[in-house]
């Protein structure tokens, strides 16, 4: 038996799949993952980051035939939801070292399929993934590269519009909760930094190969999007964003064209949001993660530390190009839920502090989810706001937008009608 956890950075398996793995007490971390173990080194079956593969890499294949009527169905719910955009932050090869594998090489061609056959109506840009939650090297990358899997869509008539592989997911680091989102201070239980999950040795050289790879990234013309939860690791991923740019090998290829972007930066600080804003790099942050799993962090964190997470006012204020999303399955997809946490920057067991300087408004979010989306999918041109000339894809509540002392009214509000292009995709009968 194998047991996912929720954010994808860590795998739970009883002593059968450890077993059929061949993970004994003789068996070796690996660069970015960790085997937890007893005090007699045994394996406790708990494996963090890209030790997951460990045990993923031995699990069977998803189907075609599964996979195809559950991306069909997820449309649907999607489009009921009122989304007709998004986009998937990591297909590929290396899908066995996220949850359940069904990102595969395999599901990049069901999307172009399904495209070519007139029945895809999401509008979906595409991450590749060429390694899982940890242990990313330039090899590995290179090697994606090479491997043509960018061009999967190139010349079947495919609309880009529709579906584009927009570039490259890479996990610089891990998440809090495990002890792997690196930090510029000790935090936790362990009292640790964490550290990124890039090969290497050491930081120093973990941070060179994040140089590297986001060099190739970017001489590839392809887009990164960089996971990075921790202040350290945001500023590392920065860092070899801009270097990336000003060594690039062709004198056109710069960061503002290729809209590099943070995913998560849950703890960046006002100078490495300067940096962002004056370099075009886009931020992509989960106000819902923060209302979900906020009781956790701010028991690893303390509530000083936990304060400063999620910076959305200052982000907007620095002129960060940065948008809102879900991150889902890790929360909900429903935009309305993430509308109302940036707004209240509440958790489960505590309300949010009306004088939070890091509350946006309704409308700030809603713009983020909308016209900043469409930024970061070099797509500002044709979607993202309801004017002459945009593409039609629109979502109709049933009541009219609320104000921010009654945000909570908008997860009352009915979605009664999605359009994609003009196209009704989902249509209420009440």
């Amino acid at each position: 038996m194998v047991a996912f956890d929720s954010t994808g950075h860590q795998l739970l398996a009883n002593s059968e799949a450890l077993c059929r793995a061949g993970i004994t007490a003789a068996t070796a971390d690996i660069d970015g993952g960790t085997v937890m173990r007893a005090g007699d080194g045994s394996p406790t079956g708990l494996l963090q980051d890209g030790a997951i593969q460990l045990v993923s890499r031995m699990m069977p294949p998803v189907p075609n035939a599964t996979l195809r009527p559950a991306l069909l169905q997820l449309q649907e719910q999607l489009h009921s939801l009122g989304i007709a955009s998004l986009t998937d932050p990591g297909l590929g090869p290396a899908s066995a070292g996220l949850m359940d594998g069904a990102g595969s090489t395999a599901a990049v061609e069901l999307l172009g399929d399904l495209a070519a056959a007139g029945e895809l109506t999401l509008r979906i840009n595409v991450l590749m993934l060429f390694a899982g939650t940890g242990g990313a090297d330039a090899k590995a990358i290179d090697e994606g590269l090479r491997s043509g899997l960018a061009n999967t869509y190139v010349n079947r008539g495919i609309d880009p519009e529709q579906l584009r592989i927009a570039g490259v997911k890479i996990f610089a680091d891990g998440i809090p909760r495990s002890g792997t989102a690196w930090m510029s201070e000790p935090y936790g239980n362990a009292c640790t930094h964490g550290h990124l999950v890039i090969q290497g040795a050491n930081d120093g050289q973990r941070v060179a190969e994040l140089h590297r790879i986001l060099r190739l990234i970017n001489d590839a013309g392809l887009q990164a999007g960089v996971h990075a939860t921790g202040d350290a690791a945001t500023s590392a991923a920065v860092e070899a964003i801009v270097a990336a740019a000003d060594g690039s090998a062709e004198a056109g290829s710069k960061v503002a064209g290729n809209r590099h972007y943070i995913i998560h930066g849950a703890f960046t600080d006002i100078e490495t949001l300067a940096t962002m804003a004056s370099h075009h790099i886009g931020y992509s942050t989960n106000p819902l993660i923060r209302e979900e799993a906020g009781d956790m962090m701010r028991q690893v964190l303390g509530e000083e530390r936990f304060s400063r997470h999620q910076p959305l006012n200052s982000a907007l204020e620095a002129g960060v190009h940065f948008n809102l999303a879900s991150d889902a399955p890790v929360t909900s997809p429903d935009w309305r839920r993430t509308v109302a946490a940036a707004v209240r920057r509440a958790t489960r067991s505590t309300p949010g502090n009306p004088g939070d300087p890091e509350r946006i408004t309704g409308l700030q979010a809603l713009a983020a989810m909308t016209i900043g989306a469409a930024w970061q999918d070099h797509a500002e041109h044709f979607k993202g706001a309801l004017s002459p000339g945009m593409a039609a894809d629109l979502c109709l509540l049933s009541n009219p937008w609320p104000d921010d002392e009654e945000i909570e009214k908008l997860l009352d509000a009915e979605v009664r009608l999605t359009l994609s292009g003009g196209r009704i995709v989902h249509q209420s009968n009440s």
